[in-house]
């Protein structure tokens, strides 16, 4: 009864978009660099969408349609953002599309919207197919979607679960991963430990076991954990994700950014990896690279204010303190309340040695955050250097009373030679 129905629905749909498809066809013959567009229609629809602007991903990615590069993704992503704004025919209609060029596929979303249309047979008729599928759900997933709160109660509903949908190994995942929400770490290890041996080919276990570690800041074995799983199947970007995270941690920026290249390469929609890419760039010094990371990212999340600062970072890192300045003063522009955004363009000031605006800027950073003792420590800097001696003591006093041993260091030395020679 599924296959049948879904093949009439599929039928009338496609006499019904014929046009479309021909469309199609003949943009076929468009030129390469043309067609190029819809990469970037795809990413700029999925940035929308992450803003939760859903109509106006729904118009990038209605836009991509008129190419042939047409894609399941785009056409599930575009069935998401009818789901989103809640007209559900529409939605359907796109899943049924992306369903047909990969089946299964948008299952999950037609059982959403099917749900939300009110069409409960055809609901569970989807979820069904889902958990029948590659794409399966987890139990406790489908079971707190709002999406089939009218559906819990009726008979489908109980029928559907009176079969057993999950074998052993996934409610074994499904242990561990509700272990993990409760930071129950030890019993997370020994359900694995007594595990990993049944299951020392699946790669989900070991990535459990480096999720662990690298949350108990044990960077180096749960880099062996996720080696392991990404060498069983490497098709998973968060596995490089999270195995960046610790050689990050490790300070192996060279090899947190071949990780990142690789997730991006599976996932190059996730906007988050090319800032923290430009980060770890930055820390190796490449500048160039990590200015062009942010900047790409900025051309989907242009107000994005902690993009700003990094960038404003980042040609501090590199020496160039007029560019880090106008990227500052735009952080500044828009947000006067995070004490960093002023802390950062007192560093800036303080290496143009412009020192009254530094101690300015240090002083909104204290009003902002009165317990930071590097601020305190910078603006008795920049008082030294306008020789008012007397104002950078007390500034390092306050730092060091914070714990800052630089602080310290500037009031054993630099504080005791003014007072021998009588400056103090």
């Amino acid at each position: 009864m599924y296959l049948q129905n879904r093949k009439q629905i599929i039928r009338l749909l496609t006499n019904k978009y014929m046009k479309f498809w021909f469309t199609i066809l003949f943009i076929s013959a468009l030129p390469v660099a043309l067609l190029s567009q819809v990469h970037d229609l795809f990413l700029d629809g999925r940035a929308e969408m992450k803003k939760e602007h859903y109509n106006e991903a729904i118009g990038t990615f209605t836009s991509g349609l008129s190419s042939d590069n047409i894609t399941a993704d785009l056409l599930l992503n575009l069935g998401q953002c009818f789901y989103q704004v809640n007209d559900y025919n529409s939605a359907i209609h796109y899943l049924l599309l992306a369903d047909n060029m990969k089946k299964n596929l948008g299952s999950y979303w037609l059982a959403k919207s099917y749900a939300m249309a009110g069409k409960n047979d055809s609901a569970i008729i989807y979820l069904k197919a889902n958990l029948s599928s590659a794409y399966k759900q987890p139990e406790s997933t489908i079971k707190l979607d709002r999406a089939f709160n009218d559906i819990e109660n009726t008979r489908l509903w109980k029928d559907l679960w009176s079969q057993e949908w999950y074998d052993d190994f996934e409610n074994l995942l499904a242990e561990i991963n509700y272990l993990t929400r409760k930071n129950e770490y030890v019993e997370i290890l020994d359900l694995i430990d007594q595990n990993l041996a049944k299951y020392a080919q699946k790669h989900q276990i070991y990535a459990a076991r480096g999720k662990v570690f690298l949350d108990l800041k044990n960077f180096n074995t749960a880099v062996t954990a996720y080696s392991r799983a990404i060498e069983i199947s490497g098709t998973h970007p968060e596995y490089y994700i999270d195995r960046a995270k610790a050689y990050s941690s490790l300070q192996k920026y060279d090899l947190a950014v071949s990780d990142l290249i690789k997730a991006l390469n599976l996932e190059p929609d996730n906007f988050p990896l090319y800032v923290e890419r430009g980060r770890l760039y930055n820390n190796l010094s490449k500048f160039n690279m990590a200015l062009d990371d942010i900047s790409y990212y900025m051309t989907f999340f242009p107000e994005d204010i902690q993009a700003m600062y990094l960038n404003g970072q980042i040609y501090y890192d590199q020496g160039s303190y007029l560019k880090a300045l106008e990227w500052f003063n735009k952080c500044l522009s828009i947000d006067q309340s995070e004490a960093n955004f002023y802390i950062a363009r007192g560093n800036t000031y303080l290496r143009t040695n412009t020192y009254k605006f530094a101690i300015q800027d240090y002083g909104m950073a204290l009003d902002l955050d009165p317990k930071n003792p590097d601020t305190y420590l910078s603006k008795g800097l920049a008082r030294y250097q306008l020789n008012d001696a007397e104002g950078a003591c007390n500034d390092w006093q306050k730092a060091a009373r914070l714990g800052s041993v630089k602080a310290i260091e500037m009031l054993n030395t630099s504080c005791q030679n003014l007072k021998k020679n009588g400056r103090l």
